[in-house]
C-alpha cells in the first residue's frame, strides 16, 4: 500500500486525534488543504528516522528505481543532504575540494567544521557567461596538491544545465581513495536517460525531485553508491540536520512520484525530449533571440531541459527579457545579465513551448 492510499484510508476512521498536529486533521476556513491526512509518527505508520516499515519500504522502491545501493528520504530539500554528505566524509579541520559555485550550504558546512578548502578552478563560457563543465584534468591536480582531502563536491548539472564529465571525476577520486559528493540537484530527472551521477560512479548523490520532477516543494533525496563513505555515519548527520518531524505529506508526495516514474517516467521523459527538440527546430527560425545549445560541443554534456534564452543579441538585459515575457503571462525560472531560464519538465505539454516559442 502507497503512503497516500494509507493516510486517505486512516482519514476516514473516525479516530480522537490526541496527538500532533494542531489542526487534527480538520478543515476550516472552507480551505482545500489536506489537513485529514497530515499526521504525526503514530502506529502504523513508521518513523523516517529509524525506519521499518512502510517508509523503509518505500525508500527501497526509490533506491530500486534509481539503481543505488540506498536511498533516503529528504523533506528539508537537498539543503539537508548536502550538509549531512560533507559532515559524514568530513570531521573538525578537514579537508573538502569543491568549486566556488557550490550551493551556500557547502559554504555553511565549510564554515561550521571549520574546513580548509580547495577550489577547483572553473571554466566560463565568456560569449553566454556561464559555468563551463568541471575538468577532470584539473580535479586530478587539486586532488594531487591534495591528497589529505576527505571528498570531492561537484555541481552537477548547474542551473543552467551543463553537466561535467562524472565517470572520469569518479575515476579520479577512487584512485586516490576518495568519495565524491554530486550535488544533482537540478537533474533528477536524468536518471531517465541513464544520464545521472548514478549512472557513472558518484558515491553520494543528491536530488531536488521538486525541482524536475512531479514531487512537491522540499521534497528530495540522497543516493548513497558505494563503500567510501560510513552508511551509519551518513544516516546520524541526516537526523541531525533533518527535522525531527517529517511531513508525511511530503513523503507521500514522494512515494507517489517513485510510483508514478515507475510506471510511465521513460514515456514521459521522451515525450519531453520530442517537444523540446520540436521547440529547439522552431527557434532556428527566429534573428534576434537565441537558444543555448551543445551543438558546437563547448560543454562535456548539455541538460536541454534548462532553456537558457540569450538576450545578447538584442537591446535587452536577461532581466528585461523575463519581465517582456512575464507580461505575455509566461513566468520562467531567472534571469541574468544576459540570459533568461526556462524551466521544462515532464509535465510540460506541447502547447507550452510553442506558446513559447510563438511569443520570442
Amino acid at each position: 500500500m502507497s503512503i497516500y492510499a494509507k493516510l486517505k484510508k486512516y482519514s476516514k476512521k473516525h479516530i480522537v486525534a490526541m496527538h500532533m498536529p494542531g489542526h487534527k486533521r480538520h478543515n476550516f476556513l472552507h480551505n482545500k488543504l489536506p489537513y485529514n491526512i497530515d499526521i504525526t509518527e503514530i502506529d502504523g505508520f513508521d518513523n523516517l528516522h529509524s525506519s521499518n516499515g512502510i517508509l523503509l519500504e518505500g525508500q527501497n522502491k526509490l533506491a530500486n528505481l534509481f539503481g543505488s545501493k540506498k536511498s533516503y528520504y529528504l523533506v528539508n530539500g537537498s539543503t539537508c543532504g548536502i550538509l549531512a554528505s560533507i559532515f559524514a566524509c568530513c570531521n573538525a579541520n578537514d579537508k573538502i575540494i569543491t568549486t566556488t559555485s557550490c550551493h551556500k550550504s557547502v559554504y555553511h558546512a565549510i564554515e561550521i567544521l571549520n574546513l580548509e578548502t580547495s577550489f577547483i578552478p572553473l571554466l566560463v563560457d565568456e560569449e553566454n557567461e556561464i559555468i563551463k563543465d568541471i575538468s577532470a584534468t584539473e580535479v586530478e591536480k587539486i586532488i594531487k596538491a591534495n591528497p589529505d582531502a576527505k571528498c570531492v563536491l561537484i555541481t552537477s548539472p548547474t542551473y543552467e544545465g551543463v553537466i561535467s564529465d562524472i565517470k572520469s571525476i569518479a575515476e579520479i577520486c577512487h584512485k586516490h581513495n576518495i568519495p565524491l559528493i554530486v550535488d544533482e540537484a537540478h537533474g533528477a530527472h536524468l536518471f531517465l536517460q541513464n544520464r545521472s551521477a548514478l549512472n557513472f560512479g558518484a558515491d553520494i548523490i543528491i536530488n531536488s525531485l521538486h525541482k524536475t520532477l512531479p514531487s512537491l516543494t522540499q521534497t528530495a533525496v540522497l543516493h548513497l553508491n558505494s563503500n567510501l563513505v560510513d552508511e551509519n555515519k551518513l544516516q546520524h548527520y541526516l537526523s541531525v540536520f533533518m527535522t525531527s518531524s517529517p511531513s508525511y505529506i511530503l513523503m507521500a508526495s514522494i512515494d507517489e512520484c517513485v510510483e508514478f516514474l515507475n510506471k510511465y517516467g521513460k514515456k514521459y521523459i521522451n515525450k519531453l525530449q520530442k517537444n523540446i527538440n520540436l521547440f529547439l527546430n522552431l527557434c532556428k527560425r527566429l534573428n534576434n533571440i537565441k537558444i543555448l545549445n551543445n551543438c558546437n560541443k563547448k560543454y562535456f554534456d548539455y541538460d536541454n531541459s534548462k532553456i537558457v534564452i540569450l538576450a545578447n543579441s538584442m537591446n535587452l538585459s536577461g532581466k528585461e527579457l523575463m519581465q517582456e515575457l512575464r507580461k505575455n503571462k509566461i513566468e520562467l525560472e531567472m534571469s541574468q545579465n544576459n540570459y533568461a531560464l526556462a524551466y521544462a519538465t515532464i509535465f510540460d505539454k506541447k502547447n507550452n513551448f510553442i506558446k513559447l516559442f510563438n511569443i520570442l
